[in-house]
C-alpha cells in the first residue's frame, strides 16, 4: 500500500527534526538538550536518530498502515452488508439489526462470531460494526416509500424561466409566479370551538379544539415566504372557501402576482370522494377534496382576472415549497425551544 500523503508530510517533519538535532549536537549540546530545544521527547528523537542512523530518510517513514486491529467490517460479505442494511432500516436500530442477522443461518461465521463477541453492555459495539449498518438519509426516504424520496431528494429548478401560453419564454421576476400547497405542522395549534355532536370529547367539555394544518404561499423567483393561513375545521379538512380566503388575503397584502399560480392536483382539484372501499366487509376511508362547482368558483375566477393556473402533479414541480417546508419544521422547533416556550414536538420525518 503506498504512503498516504498524511504519511509522507510526517516523514519530512521528521526528517527536519533529525537533521536540526545532528546540528545542534554538532554545536555542542547533548541529545537531551537537543530534544528540550526541539520539542520533542528525548526517547522521541533518540529512536528517530537510530532509525536514521540504518535506514536514512526512508526509515523514518510513519508505519502507521500496520497498527491496530483488523476492522471487523473487512470480514463481511456482500449478503451481510446488504441484509445488515435492510435491517437496520426495518428496525431503527444497529443493535437489533446486528442480533437478528447473527441469529440467521445466512450470516457468515467470521460476522457471526465478532457481533456475539462478549461485551460489557451490548450498545458497546465497535465502530467498525456500526458502519456496516449505517444508511444515508436517502436510503432511509427511499424505504418509506418514493414519495418521502421525493420529499427528500434535492430539487432545482431547470433556469428561472417560464414559458407563457403564447409560447413565450420570459425571465421569472419577483411577483410572477406564487406556488400554495398545504402543510400538517408537527406543532399543533388551538382554536376556540363549540361543541358538535360527532363526539368530540375536547370541543364538549372544553370549548376547543386541535388542528394542524396549514395554508402557505411562496413567491417563486425570490422563494421568499409570502404568508400563512391556520385551518381550523374538524379532522383538518380544508375547503375551497379556505382556499378562497386565503387567495384573497395574499392579494390584498402583495397585490395580484403578473402571471398566475402553480397549484398541486390531487385535494386541490379532485372532485368531491364519497369513500374508497379498503377492505370486502365495505370499510371506508374518508378523503377531504373540492368538488367541481366549488372548483369552479375559486379557479375559474382567478383566470377571469387574467391569471394562469399551473398544476403540478408531482413535488418536483413546485419543489420550492416542498422544499422549504422541511427547512421552516426545524426553525419552528428550534424558535420554541430557544424562546422557552413549551411546544408539543410531534416529531419531523417528512415536509409535511
Amino acid at each position: 500500500m503506498p504512503p498516504t500523503e498524511k504519511a509522507l508530510a510526517e516523514q519530512f517533519r521528521r526528517c527536519e527534526v533529525v537533521a536540526r538535532a545532528k546540528a545542534l549536537q554538532a554545536a555542542g549540546l547533548s541529545q537531551s538538550q537537543a530534544a528540550r530545544e526541539l520539542g520533542v521527547a528525548p526517547a522521541t528523537l533518540s529512536r528517530w536518530l537510530r532509525a536514521h542512523a540504518r535506514g536514512g530518510d526512508a526509515a523514518l517513514l510513519p508505519r502507521t498502515q500496520r497498527c491496530g486491529r483488523k476492522a471487523l467490517a473487512v470480514e463481511a460479505t456482500e449478503e451481510d452488508r446488504r441484509q445488515l442494511k435492510r435491517l437496520r432500516l426495518a428496525t431503527g436500530s444497529d443493535a437489533l439489526a446486528l442480533q437478528m442477522w447473527a441469529d440467521d443461518a445466512r450470516c457468515s461465521e467470521g460476522l457471526r462470531a465478532a457481533i456475539l463477541k462478549p461485551r460489557a453492555s451490548r450498545h458497546n459495539l465497535p465502530a467498525s460494526l456500526r458502519q456496516l449498518c449505517h444508511v444515508t438519509a436517502e436510503e432511509a426516504a427511499l424505504f418509506r416509500g418514493h414519495r418521502t424520496f421525493e420529499l427528500a431528494g434535492f430539487i432545482q429548478r431547470r433556469d428561472d424561466t417560464k414559458v407563457l401560453a403564447d409560447g413565450r419564454r420570459v425571465p421569472l421576476e419577483p411577483g410572477d409566479l406564487w406556488e400554495l400547497d398545504d402543510m400538517s405542522l408537527n406543532q399543533p395549534f388551538w382554536w376556540e370551538s363549540e361543541a358538535r355532536g360527532d363526539g368530540d370529547a375536547l370541543s364538549r367539555r372544553q370549548g376547543a379544539a386541535v388542528g394542524r394544518q396549514v395554508l402557505f404561499a411562496q413567491d417563486v423567483a425570490s422563494g421568499r415566504w409570502l404568508g400563512f393561513e391556520l385551518v381550523g375545521r374538524p379532522r383538518d379538512a380544508y375547503r375551497a372557501a379556505d382556499i378562497l380566503r386565503f387567495i384573497r388575503r395574499l392579494i390584498e397584502q402583495h397585490g395580484m402576482p403578473r402571471i398566475g399560480f402553480r397549484l398541486e392536483g390531487g385535494i386541490w382539484r379532485a372532485r368531491a370522494i364519497a369513500g374508497i372501499t379498503l377492505d370486502e366487509r365495505g370499510n371506508t376511508a374518508q378523503r377531504p377534496a373540492m368538488a367541481d362547482e366549488q372548483r369552479q368558483a375559486l379557479f375559474g375566477g382567478l383566470q377571469e382576472l387574467g391569471l394562469t393556473v399551473d398544476w403540478c402533479h408531482s413535488p418536483h414541480h413546485k419543489g420550492g415549497i416542498e422544499s422549504g417546508f422541511n427547512y421552516l419544521q426545524s426553525v419552528l422547533a428550534a424558535v420554541s425551544v430557544m424562546e422557552g416556550a413549551y411546544v408539543v414536538d410531534l416529531g419531523r420525518h417528512r415536509g409535511e
